[in-house]
C-alpha cells in the first residue's frame, strides 16, 4: 500500500492525537481528587471536540469539487 502525505492523512493524524489526549486525561482523572478530575473531564471533552473538528477536516478535504 503506497504511503501518503495528503491533508487528510495530517488531519486524521491530529484528530488521533486528540482522542489519545482525551482518553489520557481521563486514565489520570481517576487518581485525582473529585475537584480536579472534574477539570481534567472538561479538558478531556475539549480533547474530543478538536479531534471531532479534525475528523470533519479530514473528512471534507477528501471530497471532490462541487461541479459548477
Amino acid at each position: 500500500m503506497p504511503a501518503s502525505n495528503g491533508f487528510g492523512d495530517s488531519a486524521q493524524v491530529c484528530a488521533a492525537a486528540w482522542q489519545l489526549r482525551a482518553e489520557r486525561a481521563r486514565r489520570l482523572a481517576f487518581m485525582l481528587s473529585q475537584r480536579d478530575a472534574a477539570a481534567i473531564e472538561a479538558y478531556a471533552k475539549e480533547c474530543e471536540a478538536r479531534a471531532r473538528q479534525a475528523a470533519e477536516r479530514s473528512w471534507a478535504e477528501e471530497l471532490p469539487p462541487l461541479a459548477a
